[in-house]
């Protein structure tokens, strides 16, 4: 522009006033050059102005990823804690019974399932490391946190799937065990009134008649399995000693039972080994959770912005 105003008042020495045209022609094209600057200039400062809105933008965005993370992580330390106790809860209260499996309080886990399976891992990992430093530290310490909720999500889904088929067997056995007792007491009422055995094996009838009076008069509607089998079940056993080797009814009946115990104690042993199962996943659990504190106290203690 300096230049333009030198040209101009160098003409200025070889044309006298009457060239007024030119003169004005001049202050026009100078005028232009002033405008168009002001406008180049303007757009700049605007161009820059939005690039640096944007760029602020994209790194409030990066932060509110990283407190939105820091948020999940809160809340799944919070809800697995639950979970974990839960799980040392099952397992002392299946031990002080182990016939019945006892119902798992389950937390819903929402925010571990959505980091593992929803979000995209890598867009938080770009963003974690933007906000802490791009080192191998940081690098290696979002890869672990990762690596302990991808522990989590599979162990709580394996043993959810586990207990589960438990729970079948269970029930499966239970029911078999149910039909036998029912099946040996139905036999059991039949023989008081065989003639057979209330005229020739008067000592056998009265034990089964005892018996049968001694468990209808502690039975109750909260009766359970194990009622049956210690009320019943081993009563009957026990007795039957001294009649089987000479009285064919108790010889079937002392099988009945024998057969009766056999799946009692499976499914007390079974349901034993679930809550051994259950304890172990709980040290597991109570381990890795140490893990995940410790690995997210940087994320948990952030506050920018």
């Amino acid at each position: 522009m300096t230049i333009l105003i030198g040209i101009v008042f160098q003409f200025g020495d070889f044309y006298n006033e009457g060239n007024s045209w030119f003169i004005v022609l001049l202050n026009t094209i100078i005028g232009a050059g002033i405008g168009s600057g002001v406008t180049v200039w303007a757009l700049y400062k605007k161009f820059n102005q939005d690039k640096w809105n944007e760029e602020e933008r994209r790194i409030q965005f990066q932060k509110q990823k990283v407190k939105y993370f820091q948020s999940l992580i809160r809340s799944i330390l919070k809800d697995l804690k639950l979970q974990i106790d839960y799980y040392k809860n099952f397992a002392d209260k299946l031990r002080e019974n182990p016939v019945d499996l006892p119902l798992l309080h389950q937390v819903s886990l929402n925010e571990l399932e959505q980091i593992v399976h929803k979000l995209n891992q890598e867009d938080y990992y770009h963003s974690y490391l933007r906000e802490f430093g791009n080192s191998q530290e940081m690098v290696d310490e979002f890869r672990k946190i990762i690596s302990v909720l991808n522990y989590f999500d599979g162990n709580i889904a394996m043993y959810k799937s586990s207990l589960q088929k438990s729970f079948d067997f269970n029930y499966e056995r239970k029911v078999k065990l149910k039909d036998l007792v029912e099946k040996s007491m139905d036999d059991t009422a039949g023989f008081l009134i065989n003639n057979e055995v209330l005229e020739k094996q008067q000592d056998f009838w009265n034990f089964l008649n005892q018996t049968m009076i001694d468990f209808h008069e502690k039975k109750t509607k909260q009766s359970d399995l194990k009622f049956y089998h210690d009320n019943f079940v081993e009563v009957v056993k026990k007795g039957l000693i001294d009649f089987y080797k000479r009285i064919p009814q108790a010889h079937y009946l002392i099988v009945q039972m024998k057969n009766a115990t056999f799946i009692y104690s499976d499914i007390q042993f079974q349901n034993i080994t679930v809550a051994d199962d259950f304890d172990q996943l709980h040290v597991d659990m109570k381990e890795f959770y140490g893990k995940l504190e410790t690995l997210s106290k940087r994320l948990l203690d952030y506050n920018n912005g």
